[in-house]
């Protein structure tokens, strides 16, 4: 599954933004434009599938500090993602007086067979009878997202590294504790040596050869195992650069 489209409106720096996606995507931009702000979209999403909305909003600061600074008019953020062309899924949300997130809007599409089927449509009667409702989302809750489960499968399965080639040369001096999940790359290498040999092994020739367009020099990037330690590192193979001789 993939994300084809993404829509954000009031989102940090977004004020209205439409996004076409593919299988890979590139974002290039000085800094301070919005980079990370776009990716953090994606990451919030995975945190409202995992931890609900609650959390998700209170890790980045409450409902002020995603919401766009012009957002006076139309106050509500929201997040429109497309998957595979076959599944939409929109959330808007609101603060209440409280200052706490309250969903204004959440909805599912199944697209199939040339048809657009609505799976979820919020606020519903229910929801207007309770407005407690309004706090957790369909998408966190396993007995309302049994239709369209895949969408939070796939938004729970969203990881986001920010690699810092110092963390994933020496993890330990940063810090003796040991990591799972670390954006910044501490267990990155360790990741890659637990997968599967022939996964590894396939994903690796992948890179090696993007590397080869972008560094001819580098002839093969590979994660051996230390024989003393136990622990897995990068080895990387270079070759000699040419020297002209001259008579």
């Amino acid at each position: 599954m993939i994300v084809t489209k993404i829509h954000l409106k009031n989102w940090k720096n977004f004020g209205d933004v439409n996004a076409s996606c593919g299988k890979r995507v590139f974002l290039i931009g000085p800094n301070a434009s919005g980079k990370s702000n776009f990716l953090d979209a994606l990451r919030f999403l995975r945190d409202v599938a995992q931890d609900g909305l609650n959390k998700a909003v209170a890790a980045r600061g409450g409902v002020k500090a995603v919401r766009h600074l012009s957002a006076r008019r139309s106050p509500d953020v929201g997040i429109t993602v497309n998957l595979d062309d076959t599944w939409e899924y929109g959330l808007s949300f609101t603060s209440d007086s409280k200052g706490e997130p309250r969903i204004t809007e959440e909805y599912v599409y199944l697209f199939q067979n040339g048809r657009k089927t609505k799976l979820l449509e919020r606020p519903n009667d229910e929801d207007k009878e309770d407005a407690m409702r309004l706090t957790q989302t369909a998408l966190q809750q396993v007995n309302a997202n049994k239709e369209f489960r895949d969408i939070a499968d796939f938004f729970s399965s969203i990881q986001y590294r920010h690699i810092l080639p110092q963390l994933v040369r020496d993890p330990k001096n940063f810090s003796p504790l040991p990591s799972k999940n670390d954006p910044y790359g501490r267990d990155l290498v360790s990741e890659i040596w637990n997968t599967p040999e022939t996964t590894r092994k396939a994903r690796l020739k992948k890179i090696n050869e993007a590397l080869a367009v972008a560094v001819p020099q580098l002839k093969d990037l590979s994660v051996i195992q230390d024989k003393a330690t136990g622990l897995p590192h990068l080895k990387v193979n270079y070759s000699s650069f040419p020297v002209e001789k001259s008579d």
